[in-house]
């Protein structure tokens, strides 16, 4: 799931990871910049309290067996995985979003198993500049179809959703300024989420400017 800063890619994996419970799905959520200073596999050996003696694979293969038996599928959720700017064991900053996604395949990225629904959000930069180069080194076919990215996109609201979007942050923030008051180029600069977010901060309870500025 691609997407800038602010566009709402962490409220989406939060809407599916509250969504999938409530149906008694399962699901796994982890934060990019959570790996910085312990890697993908000591963390699950962890959060599992499985021996280093053991391979993980014995896990995985135990949880994919049990999400099989019962009919339901575990659903991994990697949120900005640009922003591990760091990873154990590098020296390069600028290769921790690249040793995650590598490690991120290597465990859960198996055609052998397909009870697991695996998700990642990313910057686009770090996607087209860091990752890409490694989809011919994987089977991407698993996850990725190349032409894909304006379905795997998150990107600022259209001319309905940011009337809507603005009406409920308006009640939200008590906005005074009606949406139909706004002027039009108020209206594009406020189909960015997180500028809309900003905007209604930073005038709560008071009005919008309205005008060219």
């Amino acid at each position: 799931l691609l997407g800038e800063a602010g566009q709402g890619k962490t409220n989406q994996l939060c809407h599916w990871t509250e969504t999938l419970s409530e149906a008694g799905e399962a699901v796994m959520i982890f934060a990019g910049a959570d790996f910085a200073d312990i890697s993908l596999t000591d963390h699950l050996r962890e959060v599992f309290g499985l021996s280093r003696r053991k391979p993980l694979s014995r896990l995985t293969d135990h949880l994919h067996k049990v999400a099989a038996e019962s009919g339901h599928n575990v659903h991994i959720f990697f949120d900005a995985i640009n922003e591990c700017i760091a990873y154990p064991g590098l020296e390069n900053a600028e290769d921790g979003p690249l040793m995650l996604f590598r490690e991120i395949c290597s465990i859960f990225a198996k055609p052998e198993y397909t009870h697991f629904k695996l998700l990642f959000t990313c910057r686009n930069f770090t996607w087209h500049q860091t990752l890409v180069p490694q989809l011919k080194l994987i089977d991407s076919s698993m996850f990725y179809g190349r032409g894909m990215e304006d379905e795997l996109s998150v990107r600022g609201f259209s001319d309905r959703e940011v009337q809507k979007a603005y009406g409920i942050y308006g009640e939200l923030y008590q906005m005074e300024t009606r949406f139909e008051d706004l002027r039009r180029n108020c209206v594009i600069r406020l189909k960015d989420p997180l500028l809309l977010k900003i905007a209604c901060t930073n005038y709560l309870g008071k009005k919008l400017p309205t005008d060219n500025a």
